[in-house]
């Protein structure tokens, strides 16, 4: 009987001390707003949600359950606060001040839904299993920053869309789907496209830089129907795509059942692009269908392009290309 009572002893002091340290944290950050806080949040994302006034956070945490259960508590937090977190089997000690999320070498279910933070301006994916359509299927939010995503993506070999809304759904008036401003898309071996279907209009209205390399079963990058929403694009690289095409894909029944001088007609307008670079991309024939406008551009490159023989570039300005500074091609372009 003395045993037992000993060992209950032990046990409620040790539960007071893990009790009394939880709440020394709570008050230290109510009276000193505990600016920055860098751990494994393996088994704690419970106790940091709490804190209120935190303003830095950087960390790994083991999986997405322990990232779900802290952003579910954390998820009205409206302060502008900073964090760099890691999910998954990715190890740094190198935490900056920024609004970033890494998933690495993780297995994503398909119909998972990720929470991510407010404000959050950087995603890096990379090496994750399980994605297929990848953006709208699992990173849905209602708190990305108003500045736009920067988004990078590498070697996920199951992702065939960037964007990928069932014909089911309609997005295009959805304020809760994140808006990129930097795309970079590397070694996506199933890559079929940049989007497909109804997709919001915000999607793409503030992206400034589009990079996509190694992606070899991508036959065109993007459809006609979004260039409207490029208005903001001035950055372009596209190389090493082996099976690339098209750069501004046609519409259906464009060069089929209308005539190719129909086709010609058409003019496209990318406002803002400055900077065009097509490297190694051994099977593109075209760029655009009919004319491209773009008045700001300022570099142009196309290295081992052989079967690229159309440019589509105008001006709307009396002196064509005011802002051209270089044009580099080289001989099997």
């Amino acid at each position: 009987m003395n045993q037992l009572q000993s060992e209950l002893r032990l046990a409620r002091s040790i539960t007071e001390e893990k009790d009394a340290e939880i709440q020394r944290i709570r008050n230290a950050n109510n009276q000193i707003k505990l600016k920055t806080i860098v751990c494994l949040m393996c088994t704690i994302s419970k106790t940091l949600a709490s804190l209120e006034l935190l303003e830095e956070l950087g960390g790994r945490f083991c999986d997405l359950h322990n990232f779900h259960k802290f952003m579910s508590i954390h998820h009205n937090y409206e302060k502008d606060w900073w964090y760099d977190i890691i999910v998954g089997q990715h190890y740094s000690d190198d935490y900056k001040k920024q609004r970033r999320v890494i998933i690495r070498n993780y297995t994503i279910e398909a119909a998972t839904s990720i929470f991510l933070p407010h404000g959050i301006d950087v995603l890096d994916i990379m090496s994750c299993h399980g994605l297929s359509s990848f953006f709208v299927d699992n990173f849905l939010s209602r708190t990305t920053s108003s500045r736009g995503l920067t988004c990078r993506i590498s070697y996920c070999g199951d992702i065939e869309w960037i964007v990928n809304v069932p014909f089911s759904r309609d997005t295009t008036t959805d304020p809760h789907c994140i808006s990129f401003r930097s795309l970079n898309v590397r070694e996506l071996p199933n890559l079929v496209g940049l989007c497909k279907g109804k997709i919001a209009s915000h999607t793409f209205s503030v992206l400034t830089i589009l990079d996509i390399q190694e992606c070899h079963k991508m036959k065109k990058l993007f459809p006609r129907a979004i260039l409207q929403d490029l208005m903001n694009l001035e950055v372009l690289f596209v190389g090493g795509c082996s099976e690339m095409e098209e750069i501004i894909g046609r519409e259906e029944g464009e060069g089929s059942s209308q005539s190719s001088s129909s086709c010609t007609s058409t003019t496209a307008d990318l406002p803002k692009l400055k900077d065009l670079n097509l490297m190694v991309l051994p099977e593109l024939k075209s760029i655009c269908e009919g004319k491209l406008i773009c008045d700001s551009i300022e570099y142009m490159e196309f290295i081992e392009c052989p079967n690229l023989k159309r440019m589509p570039f105008y001006a709307t300005n009396e002196h064509p290309f005011p802002s051209l500074r270089k044009i580099e091609v080289d001989k099997k372009s």
